[in-house]
């Protein structure tokens, strides 16, 4: 049953990835708030360093993460914010979520407020974010 979720969580995302390429002039994804936020998925469900990065910091940062859009367009699937991305196995999946958590948590770490977080997120700059 896991693999055959999984299995439909990839396709969409692959579908989604297909129908909506990114373009300097594309729109901002939406972001609808939901209160309270989601929670995150556990850090420590995932083997993998990287990932337990990224699900620690959008756990850290949730009321941040909760107002930015998420690139990988997942609010065609339902999604509201780039939060419900690390409610579940989604943020495991998609390089565009990781990058763009891991840009929030460490401007969160300098102080920077959650407009000027979201403003980055807009402008890209989760792109120069290396997963290693």
């Amino acid at each position: 049953m896991k693999r055959l979720v999984w299995a439909a969580n990839a396709a969409m995302f692959v579908w989604a990835a297909i129908l909506a390429p990114a373009r300097a002039d594309e729109p901002v994804p939406p972001v609808q708030r939901s209160n309270p936020p989601p929670r995150t998925l556990p850090p420590d469900k995932f083997d993998h360093p990287v990932l337990r990065r990224a699900y620690a910091a959008a756990a850290r940062n949730r009321e941040i993460v909760a107002q930015l859009p998420c690139y990988c367009w997942c609010s065609r699937m339902g999604h509201r914010s780039l939060l419900d991305c690390f409610a579940s196995n989604h943020g495991a999946n998609c390089d565009i979520c990781i990058q763009e958590v891991i840009l929030a948590d460490e401007m969160a770490k300098k102080g920077k407020p959650a407009a000027q977080i979201r403003a980055a997120v807009i402008r890209k700059e989760y792109q120069k974010v290396t997963l290693k």
